[in-house]
């Protein structure tokens, strides 16, 4: 079951990187066809055309819906996905029992919905989004590292020393960064740390601060996960 599972989310997941590309638009529509990132500056916004949304069978819908919800910050539930499907005017039997027809809602994450004449529009103001990346640490294994930003009290060591004369090593803990990939232990190879985030269910500014710790060309720890890096180890102190 974990084998079929697992095909059937690499399936999905390459079908919305096929998809998504023409599916989500960016900002809002201006005049003569055009698309601005927003009409106000503090807000971030995706747009999905009802017609498209409509042309789509309703399971690749709802990926749709929640994949754009992401790219904001929030994971829709259920209901909220229905609530959408239904305010494109894409009525099931499903989300006629769950959903209003009304023309804008709120959705988790501080994401208002709007159903204009021709979009589906998700829209984060600034003032709820994620701060900034935080700050780096530099600090050698074995070693400790205290980093109050991140809420982190580590303690590195060597396993074992590639080169036999247990010397320190470099590393650094910082926040993750878009391309960053991680091994984790018992898995088949690399997965992005965003993928991984998505699987923790890890949302708005814990997201966008979620800390590793980067040494020799790779992320060697990471929160809440156990990583293949069995030349390293690592306990969290008080």
């Amino acid at each position: 079951m974990a084998s079929i599972s697992a095909d059937e989310e690499a399936y999905w997941q390459g079908e919305l990187r096929r998809l998504l590309p023409a599916l989500l638009l960016p900002g809002r529509p201006t005049r003569g066809g055009g698309r601005t990132a927003s009409t106000r500056p503090e807000e971030e916004t995706v747009a999905i055309e009802r017609t498209r949304l409509g042309e789509l069978h309703p399971a690749v819908a709802r990926r749709v819906l929640r994949a754009a919800a992401l790219r904001l910050g929030a994971r829709l539930s259920f209901e909220h996905t229905e609530q959408l499907l239904e305010m494109a005017g894409l009525a099931t039997e499903v989300n006629s029992r769950v959903a209003s027809g009304a023309g804008k809602c709120e959705l988790p994450g501080g994401i208002t919905a709007e159903r204009s004449l021709r979009e589906l529009r998700l829209t984060r103001s600034a003032s709820l989004a994620p701060p900034a990346p935080g700050p780096l640490y530099a600090f050698l294994i074995p070693g400790e590292i205290r980093a109050p930003e991140y809420g982190v009290h580590l303690r590195g060591e060597r396993a074992a020393a590639p080169d036999g004369d247990g010397s320190a090593c470099a590393a650094t803990l910082r926040s993750w960064k878009a391309g960053d990939r991680v091994t984790l232990r018992h898995s088949r190879g690399p997965k992005k740390v965003a993928e991984v985030l998505d699987r923790l269910h890890v949302l708005g500014a814990a997201r966008k601060n979620w800390p590793v710790v980067e040494s020799v060309g790779k992320i060697v720890w990471m929160r809440g996960v156990e990583v293949d890096a069995p030349e390293f180890r690592f306990t969290a102190l008080p």
